[in-house]
């Protein structure tokens, strides 16, 4: 697949594991599931969709725009996910470029600075520390600082990063308060859910589970996990 797109191999991955192509043989074992490699291969024509589709989003420049650089050395650089910026172009709420003389994925470009209005809030926005944001929401600092890293469906992310200087060397990434507060009210973590109830944090996760109601996706502890209100 990184040979037919044209791609890194870690972008093959996240095309994969996003599902922006669609699998040969959909009836057999998903890619994270055990099974003959055969059974985890994309179709080329869903694969040919997938890379039409982000053309169609591009604009083609015969040289390479002024700081423009390839999605995965910017996703290296700002520290987004391949598979979250391939989501913010494909939602059109990032500008990509098509180098005119490229039809494969390595021909594609983006601005870094345009993800940085999307991954940053404007450092004059009302901001809280982690520490803070931790206590509101009900979670370990360390849960805050996935969260700033995790994007929702669209590659946007759930809370934007305010910088703030401490010194001339130093700066402290803190959450933009009013992200915070839309995430805490759309959003309730396992642990302050399994309190209200009463119950354990592993307990309730089972059950829910067992109820086909998941959590965002975001590598944290169980107790940490947030769920949709809208679902529970």
């Amino acid at each position: 697949m990184s040979d037919y797109l044209g791609c890194d191999p870690i972008v093959a991955r996240a095309i994969a594991l996003e599902g922006f192509a669609k699998r040969a043989f959909p009836e057999h074992p998903k890619a994270d599931e055990r099974g003959p490699v055969v059974l985890h291969r994309l179709s080329i024509a869903s694969l040919d969709d997938f890379l039409a589709a982000l053309f169609r989003h591009a604009t083609p420049v015969d040289t390479v725009p002024l700081n423009a650089m390839p999605l995965v050395r910017a996703s290296k650089e700002m520290r987004w996910l391949v598979g979250s910026i391939i989501k913010l172009v494909l939602n059109r709420k990032l500008a990509v470029y098509q180098l005119r003389d490229r039809r494969d994925f390595g021909g594609l470009l983006i601005d870094p600075s345009d993800l940085k209005r999307i991954l940053y809030a404007s450092p004059a926005s009302a901001h809280v520390t982690k520490s803070e944001a931790a206590r509101r929401i009900g979670v370990g600092a360390n849960a805050v600082s996935r969260l700033l890293a995790t994007s929702q469906s669209n590659g946007s992310p759930f809370l934007r990063r305010v910088p703030v200087p401490l010194n001339r060397r130093q700066i402290q990434m803190n959450v933009c308060r009013d992200d915070l507060e839309k995430f805490a009210k759309a959003h309730v973590s396992l642990g302050r859910l399994a309190d209200s109830q009463a119950s354990t944090a592993q307990k309730l996760f089972i059950q829910l589970e067992a109820s086909s109601i998941r959590p965002i996706p975001c590598i944290i502890r169980t107790e940490d996990l947030f769920y949709r209100r809208s679902e529970l």
